[in-house]
């Protein structure tokens, strides 16, 4: 066999692979079915959240702009329909996205870009909410630094932080809830005891530490720390699931959510969409242009039937009580 052969072969081989996996991946018509046909029971069998009551009080915790909606988009349709007051508190404002900056064809991120790009997400996170029928009134943006929250539970709990994407020590932003706070864990644990005292809440959604990002994971401690002693229904959710979850990409709302990979130790339960809810979800996830350039199909995936809360977040193996004994913060209440 000569090489010409050889290589012709390798490439067939190699587009078929490609066709395969991206068949796979996206869904195209019959396969779309398929998935319906196995995901079905599976969703089916978990059981339903607990109703929301029109005398609660939601508070969703957001890392970045656009987890709330997300992760939780249709939960807060619900709530406001029951009659629930619905609260958002973004902890970052998402300006470490350094892809987005280089798609706008700026050679290198620089750290003016990476502001411009938080007040974007911010700007856009607004639009959502308002999509969703979150009151403005209700929104919390603290500004912290994106891809920093993990440094803030240990190295930078009481020394500031300077941010790798904007070159910032403190909140740059005028209409965070503490402008020039700055970049520690002490500050940002006071800011998240400043909104639940606003917010007083009855219900928190919030990452799992199980969650596949490490700025989700640290905002699940640091939430959780904050909450100590309060009678409050603490649901957990998961965006970062592992193993390419949620099959299939792209735009499937007829199509249930299943658990992720990344969460098989916790106990779920689903919340049931109407087809309204899906598709006010699916708008407003549409108000995140600078997400939907490069991770649109990701972040599309999650308008389908159902989401996914969990009561229960045992403890993985890399989010051990040392990451708040080493800062200083008690984890034994």
């Amino acid at each position: 066999m000569n090489w010409r052969t050889r290589n012709r072969k390798f490439i067939v081989y190699g587009l078929t692979v490609f066709l395969i996996v991206a068949t796979t991946i996206n869904a195209p018509g019959i396969i779309s079915l398929a998935y319906y046909i196995r995901l079905v029971p599976v969703v089916n069998a978990l059981p339903a959240v607990p109703q929301i009551k029109s005398t609660d009080r939601v508070l969703i915790v957001a890392p970045h702009p656009d987890d709330e909606t997300v992760a939780c988009g249709g939960l807060a349709q619900a709530a406001l329909q029951a009659g629930a007051e619905v609260s958002v508190v973004f902890l970052t404002s998402g300006d470490g996205f350094e892809w987005d900056v280089l798609l706008s064809r700026t050679p290198l991120p620089e750290p003016g870009k990476m502001l411009e790009l938080g007040r974007k997400r911010m700007s856009e996170a607004r639009n959502a909410v308002a999509v969703l029928g979150i009151s403005s009134k209700n929104l919390y943006f603290l500004g912290y630094p994106d891809a920093g929250l993990s440094h803030l539970i240990s190295s930078n709990y009481t020394m500031p932080l300077k941010s790798r994407h904007t070159g910032a020590t403190a909140v740059p932003y005028s209409d965070a809830l503490s402008p020039s706070a700055d970049y520690t864990g002490r500050n940002l644990e006071k800011d998240l005891q400043t909104v639940i005292a606003d917010v007083n809440p009855s219900i928190v959604l919030i990452p799992s530490i199980h969650d596949g990002h490490p700025d989700h994971r640290a905002a699940s401690r640091f939430m959780t720390e904050a909450l100590r002693g309060r009678n409050v229904s603490l649901r957990r959710w998961i965006v970062h699931g592992g193993e390419e979850w949620p099959l299939p990409k792209g735009w499937h709302t007829g199509l249930p959510l299943e658990p992720p990979p990344r969460g098989k130790h916790l106990i779920w339960e689903r919340l049931d969409l109407s087809t309204a809810q899906v598709q006010t979800k699916a708008k407003a996830i549409r108000c995140y242009h600078s997400q939907m350039e490069l991770i649109g199909r990701f972040i599309a995936a999650f308008a389908r039937t159902n989401e996914l809360e969990s009561q229960n977040d045992p403890p993985a193996e890399s989010a051990t009580s040392s990451d708040f004994t080493s800062s200083g913060v008690s984890v034994n209440g």
